[in-house]
């Protein structure tokens, strides 16, 4: 297992080790989030459209390594954290957020069956498929656990797509649909009183980690 920094998906093409080793992020480091590759006896060599091993292949003086299209990093301990897809990543002014960075905490809060993090309408959007109104009593807690994440709204739908193949994975790119749909078809958590209260409690947990960073 390799990490290797993000690249378009297109080919990367033959290489040799050392133009592969380049390719590696640098651990530890801010930007240390790349994209897992893999290779080994376990690995699918190629697939019957060739036309996708292109994308998805990395031929290392003939060795294969299987670009997997998730994004992850290791920690001091050499442990590999998933951090989402590459594709789901959302870039702005505020640097790079991951999928899984944001919805894992959120899924522990009292009240959230399942969360997901897109990028709507040029925004950060929490998208929170709640158990009942249980979500909106715990919001504090919600808006605590991901304030240096800077999501700019909180909505609150009635089911989450899912991936038909894998029960387990957000479907992205039916959840923006439903999200660009017309008419109301999804409630929107973002009450004025709760996106008001989002909002104060981010801005006062970031004002609280400056000063404790200042001190």
């Amino acid at each position: 297992v390799q990490i290797i920094r993000h690249a378009p998906p297109q080919e990367i093409g033959a290489c040799s080790h050392g133009e592969f080793e380049s390719l590696f992020v640098t651990p530890g480091v801010v930007d240390s989030i790349g994209e897992i590759v893999v290779s080994g006896k376990h690995v699918l060599q190629g697939y019957v459209n060739t036309q996708h091993n292109l994308s998805t292949k990395i031929d290392v003086d003939s060795n294969i390594w299987h670009r997997t299209g998730d994004a992850g990093y290791f920690d001091a301990g050499s442990r590999l954290w998933l951090v989402g897809r590459c594709s789901a990543a959302i870039r702005d002014c505020n640097g790079a957020v991951y999928p899984f960075q944001v919805e894992y905490a959120v899924n522990n809060v009292a009240g959230v069956h399942r969360s997901a993090l897109v990028c709507h309408a040029g925004a950060r959007v929490l998208v929170v498929e709640a158990i009942g109104r249980e979500f909106r009593s715990d919001c504090v807690a919600a808006a605590r656990c991901i304030a240096k994440f800077h999501i700019d709204r909180i909505l609150t739908v009635r089911k989450i797509p899912m991936d038909k193949r894998h029960n387990s994975k957000v479907d992205y790119v039916a959840l923006s649909q439903l999200l660009n749909a017309p008419g109301e078809r999804y409630r929107m958590a973002t009450i004025e009183w709760l996106s008001i209260l989002f909002r104060s409690v981010r801005s006062a947990f970031q004002r609280v980690m400056h000063s404790f960073h200042q001190s």
